[in-house]
């Protein structure tokens, strides 16, 4: 299983920084929260991350330019996880990203992706997306999720549209969620409960992320208890939590993304990392 990091808003003015930091620690990848410019800035700092821009929306074209200048300038490195939306625009955005940059009147075309097309992620906030996903995507960002929506709901979903492409699991990257309460003393796991805790109310707030909440009888606007955090995070020692995210993710996930204040603590997110590609098998960064 291979580890990524979301890197916050407020860390962005420092995107260079994190970047060399996110390969020293050994992650996978680095996302940005919808930063075209961020990304291409950590492109510039790191040789072998993948560079993901999360959460993006706009119009098809545009996007499509956008993906196919990333994906040139980190020389094949990029990913866009486009954030909520209909199937149909999703369409038209697959299209327009797999196509890559117009040709424009009077100048040469580019050449045609010299370093393939940008991989698509998609958001599994309802069944059809992850329907859709299965179907024509390369990649699921599974968002907030528990075990039990993610066997009951996401799974036969994604299944259902695998079969109707002719495609297999290994045709699909499922990016697992990185909710994660942990801490070498009691005050930095109060902060990172807090922090998941805000996560979690941020996401109950999205009439998108309802039927998580309601597929275990929840109230999306009501309190975020102690049962809600155990389902939707993973809580323990940081020698725990290799172990805890590869048994809740592993069956069905090639990937976590870690909302994380990585740079911190790098020499404990560095073991954790270290760990859980121990644990997949995963070769070593390099």
């Amino acid at each position: 299983m291979k580890v990524d990091a979301l890197v916050r808003d407020q860390d962005l003015w420092q995107i260079s920084a994190l970047a060399r930091l996110a390969e020293q620690v050994g992650l996978d990848g680095l996302h940005t929260n919808g930063s075209f410019r961020a990304a291409a800035v950590a492109a510039e700092h790191t040789s072998r991350l993948r560079l993901g821009v999360a959460s993006v929306r706009g119009r098809p074209g545009a996007l499509g330019r956008l993906a196919a200048d990333l994906q040139e300038y980190s020389r094949g490195r990029s990913v866009l996880g486009l954030g909520v939306r209909s199937p149909a625009t999703i369409g038209e955005t697959l299209q327009a990203v797999r196509a890559g940059s117009p040709r424009v009147a009077g100048l040469r075309p580019p050449p045609a992706h010299p370093y393939g097309v940008p991989k698509v992620h998609l958001p599994a906030v309802r069944p059809e997306l992850a329907e859709l996903a299965g179907e024509a995507a390369d990649g699921l960002m599974l968002g907030l999720t528990t075990p039990r929506y993610l066997h009951e709901v996401t799974v036969p979903a994604v299944e259902r549209g695998l079969r109707r492409s002719g495609r297999t699991w290994a045709d699909l990257e499922v990016v697992a969620p990185g909710l994660v309460v942990t801490g070498a003393d009691p005050a930095v796991r109060e902060r990172s409960e807090a922090a998941v805790r805000a996560a979690i109310a941020a996401y109950a707030a999205l009439p998108a992320y309802r039927p998580v909440f309601e597929t275990h009888g929840w109230d999306p606007g009501g309190h975020i208890s102690d049962s809600m955090v155990t389902a939707f995070a993973v809580r323990g020692a940081a020698r725990e939590v290799p172990e805890l995210l590869v048994s809740r993710y592993g069956s069905v996930c090639r990937r976590v993304m870690l909302g994380i204040p990585f740079h911190k603590d790098p020499g404990t997110w560095a073991a954790i990392v270290a760990r859980v590609h121990e644990l997949t098998s995963e070769p070593v960064p390099s």
